[in-house]
């Protein structure tokens, strides 16, 4: 009988025999080993088996004794045994071979052995029960079945799109939400175990992606996107399609290597944001919106347009600092402190918003920044230009103290205007005083010539009545020649004289306003024939030539007859006292424009032009003593002037020294009653003559009186 060597203790390899000696050791080890223990031959028949057999399947081992190995094993399990076994006759171990067995009782118990194999073919077995653990894995193989029926029940059932890919960027796991995004691979069959760059290149293909990359250089967008996957940022990036939809695009790393990829659809809301946008945009004012760490959401155009310099970086996830501190380098913001100091201030300011600030820029714009806290503990900002304010600020500042010192310099007239309105009142007082007393004294003047010139005609009267008597002899001769002479003396002094008191008491009443005029039509060149005819002798006996000049048109002038025929006799005796022998002096009347102007021309001496305007006032008399006549009152020209105004005429004198004269009227109106106790103005002056006549002293009076419908 052949034995094999199980270390101490030789085992008879006939099958069904037990070795002849037995270690004693190899006993007790068979009979305490928890686990099953079996010595097999060449052809898997026991030889031996421990004790655990009858615990574990309720075997003896007197029973197993020559039984073949695979009559114990499960028919489903039997092929897989024996191939196993093929193995170990071919020199392999056996590591781990789990199968079926079959207990005395019919039951089947899951066994799992390991095994080796002695030179000589001899098998030795180490089994152990592992019915429980499989019935474990079981339920845990049942529950995780479960669990992933499940998970895909809830990805299956979610709004976004799910996607799992491996390690080797294949897609594992999607739902129905993704299929619906790439539907043309889904529907070939061909989504599932595509790889993430196949789907993109199939994406990109059918211009699925709405980006200026993919559609310029798909090749490079694509590259982009799968560095992107494999190493996914921490925060979720936004991804247009070419249908108008948006997704957000949500990746992360798995623990085996793979990626789970969530897409979510944000068209809705970036459709709210689009019209967010667009009513921002629409409003006057720079609306900027930062998230919890201060990084930039949004911001309308006009704010872009307000900060222009750092437009560029306005874009969503700049940070606040870092457009401050741009800001800055750009000279964007006027500042008046160190720049450190300024971006803390104002980084403070920021971070706990309160009450408006303003802004100012070194282009000379202000703008009133408004920050308030949002709930997700972000800050919204409003920026508003305010430049149009500060400079109506700054002008209202420049008017106030302009209006300060025009207040000012008011006040200070206002007290010099006080003093003078004092002062004026003062002298206005005084001037009524004065008025007053000068007004009375003219009356008592006037009323004291009146009272004088009328005393003194009585006394003259009687005077150039005897003188005149005497003179004729009416009474028988005088007796001497003498007493002729003197008495035609007395009688030219005595008209003299009563002459000179007519008129002092006609310009008495030109000035008291008591001088009365009767209008009636009368025929302007016959009241200078009669004025002429009376003033004859005096031209003859000066050898003074006078002439007439009239219109061939018959006209009529409304005037008082007496005071126009005293006007004429005043300007014709003026002219041919101050014209000397051989002069010329001449009357004309011209009518024009419905007016009628009395013309005296004389080629006298003429008076300096400082001197005019003394004439035709009251008394006044030019360089009388140069004509080497008799001196007058001076009265003549005053008293004409005063009898044209009275007709509501001018009365007009122009002359030069040396010169010829000219007196002529300007204007005809109708004539005006002074009323009582006013004086009418009069006026003296010299006037030239006629041009290319010799010059020659002359004095002239001169009156214009007329109406519109007078001296017509």
């Amino acid at each position: 009988m052949k034995r094999f060597r199980t270390g101490p203790t030789d085992i008879p390899k006939e099958a069904g025999q037990a070795p002849d000696r037995p270690s004693g050791a190899l006993d007790r080890f068979f009979a305490s080993s928890p686990d099953l223990l079996a010595i097999l031959d060449r052809e898997g028949r026991f030889l031996r088996a421990s004790a655990s057999w009858t615990a574990t399947l309720g075997w003896r081992p007197a029973e197993l004794a020559g039984r073949a190995f695979p009559d114990l094993v499960h028919p489903s399990d039997r092929e897989r045994t024996r191939n196993e076994f093929e193995r170990l006759a071919a020199g392999r171990s056996l590591q781990s071979l789990e199968h079926r067995c079959l207990a005395r009782t019919g039951m089947c118990c899951w066994l799992q052995w390991s095994a080796v194999r002695d030179p000589d073919g001899t098998l030795f077995l180490l089994g152990r029960d592992v019915s429980g653990q499989r019935a474990a894995i079981a339920l845990l193989e049942g529950t995780r079945s479960r669990a992933e029926q499940l998970l895909v029940e809830a990805i299956s059932a979610m709004t976004d799109g799910f996607a799992l890919y491996d390690p080797d960027d294949r897609l594992v796991l999607c739902n129905d939400r993704f299929r619906s995004l790439y539907r043309s691979l889904d529907e070939a069959g061909q989504l599932v175990g595509r790889t993430f760059t196949e789907i993109l290149e199939h994406a990109v293909g059918l211009v699925d992606i709405d980006e200026p990359l993919a559609r310029s250089d798909p090749a490079a967008w694509i590259a982009a996107r799968v560095a992107l996957h494999r190493n996914p940022p921490a925060q979720p990036f936004e991804q247009r399609m070419s249908d108008g939809r948006w997704l957000l695009v949500s990746e992360r790393r798995t623990s085996h290597g793979g990626t789970v990829t969530i897409l979510t659809e944000i068209t809705a809301q970036k459709r709210a944001e689009q019209r967010l946008l667009d009513a921002l945009c629409s409003i006057r004012e720079g609306f900027v919106l930062w998230d919890a760490e201060d990084r930039l959401v949004l911001c309308n155009q006009t704010f872009r347009d307000m900060y222009r310099p750092v437009a560029p970086l306005l874009v969503a996830g700049t940070p606040y600092e870092r457009i401050l501190r741009t800001g800055i380098e750009y000279g964007l913001f006027r500042i008046s402190e160190p720049a450190e100091e300024w971006i803390r201030r104002r980084l403070a300011s920021h971070r706990t918003p309160g009450e408006a600030s303003e802004q100012e820029l070194s282009d000379g714009r202000w703008f009133l920044v408004t920050e308030r806290r949002t709930a997700e503990g972000g800050i919204v900002g409003v920026s508003t230009d305010i430049t149009a304010l500060k400079e109506q600020e700054r002008q209202l500042r420049r008017n106030e103290a302009k209006l300060t010192r025009s207040i000012a310099e008011l006040q200070a007239t206002q007290q010099r205007l006080g003093q003078q309105a004092r002062d004026l009142a003062d002298l206005a007082t005084k001037h009524a005083i004065e008025k007053r007393r000068a007004e009375e004294a003219s009356l008592s003047k006037s009323r004291f010539l009146a009272h004088m010139s009328h005393e003194l005609r009585t006394p003259l009267n009687a005077v150039i009545g005897f003188s005149d008597v005497m003179r004729s002899e009416c009474f028988g001769p005088l007796g001497s020649p003498k007493y002729a002479e003197y008495a035609q003396l007395i009688f030219e002094s005595g008209r003299h004289l009563l002459d000179l008191i007519n008129d002092v008491l006609d310009m008495s009443k030109v000035e008291a306003g008591r001088y009365g005029i009767a209008p009636a039509p009368l025929d302007p060149a016959r009241a200078v024939g009669e004025a002429v005819q009376l003033m004859n002798r005096w031209a003859e006996e000066g050898g003074v030539a006078l002439a007439v000049t009239v219109p061939a048109d018959p006209v009529q002038v409304l005037a008082d007859r007496r005071a126009l025929r005293q006007v004429l006799l005043n300007l014709l005796s003026n002219a041919f006292k101050f014209t000397p022998e051989g002069g010329r002096v001449q009357v004309s009347v011209e009518s024009a424009d419905g007016m009628v102007r009395f013309v005296v021309r004389d080629t006298g001496i003429g008076i300096p032009a400082e001197d005019l305007p003394r004439l035709g006032q009251p008394f006044e008399q030019v360089d009388g003593h140069r004509s080497g006549k008799q001196r007058g009152t001076g009265l003549g020209l005053a008293l004409s002037k005063g009898l044209v105004e009275l007709h509501g005429g001018q009365f007009v004198i122009e002359s030069e020294a040396g010169a010829a004269r000219d007196i002529r009227p300007r204007r005809a109106s109708r004539p005006r009653h002074p009323p009582e106790g006013r004086s009418a103005p009069g006026g003296e002056a010299s006037v030239p003559g006629t041009p290319g006549s010799p010059p020659c002293p002359a004095r002239a009076r001169c009156r214009r009186p007329g109406a519109r419908h007078g001296l017509r």
